[in-house]
């Protein structure tokens, strides 16, 4: 039963993405913000997999060294994708994205030439892109706070993506931030600390996957 649950929570990357999507062929879709979300869920997917059909603890032959790359990369499609998302909820948003995705590329291609390897985890520009993220959930928190409207803040279905983005970067960001530290430690706890964010991410499909039922 043990080894069922780790299992379970390891490939929670590839199977999690898989619910809101499920929903989403039966129920369909209606809004424009969802765009960007399900071409997350399948990239993010299509990385997962990867990532440990070529470097998973129970698989003995390892095609790669590590997995760091396809982390990096993932890392940078949360942040084009999210930030996209964002794009149909407020102008306020438009207004950033045209700086904020661009400045952030520019730290990501300058700390791959000149600090860090790709093929490294970057705590660096993973932390940067959860705070992001992160800040962007928090604003338009304020934004729905403080505007006239009387509705219920859940009644919209987007809130429900927002918060599940918003609690994954809350949650990743320090982990993102020491990981980095705990992998050249020669830590295992670095293998189990990383549950956290499996869990983190799973129930962030979940609510991504409350969002695309309400439709």
């Amino acid at each position: 039963m043990r080894n069922f649950v780790t299992n379970l929570i390891d490939w929670s990357e590839v199977w999690a993405p898989l619910i809101p999507l499920a929903i989403l062929i039966f129920r369909g879709s209606n809004y424009a913000w969802k765009k960007p979300i399900v071409i997350y869920l399948i990239t993010a997917l299509a990385i997962n997999f990867t990532i440990d059909v070529l470097y998973h603890p129970f698989i003995e032959y390892k095609l790669l060294q590590s997995n760091y790359i396809f982390y990096n990369i993932n890392s940078i499609v949360r942040l084009v994708f999210f930030t996209w998302f964002f794009n149909y909820l407020h102008p306020l948003f438009q207004k950033l994205n045209k700086v904020v995705p661009y400045l952030y590329m520019l730290v990501v291609i300058l700390n791959f030439i000149f600090l860090e390897s790709l093929l490294d985890f970057s705590s660096k520009t993973m932390a940067l892109e959860a705070a992001i993220n992160l800040i962007y959930c928090l604003i338009w928190f304020y934004l729905k706070v403080n505007d006239d409207d009387e509705r219920w803040l859940f009644s919209y279905s987007h809130a429900w993506v927002v918060t599940g983005i918003s609690l994954y970067s809350a949650i990743t960001f320090f982990l993102f931030l020491f990981y980095k530290i705990i992998i050249n430690s020669g830590d295992v706890f670095a293998y189990y600390i990383w549950d956290v964010h499996n869990v983190s991410f799973t129930i962030m499909c979940f609510l991504i996957a409350v969002a695309f039922y309400k439709k």
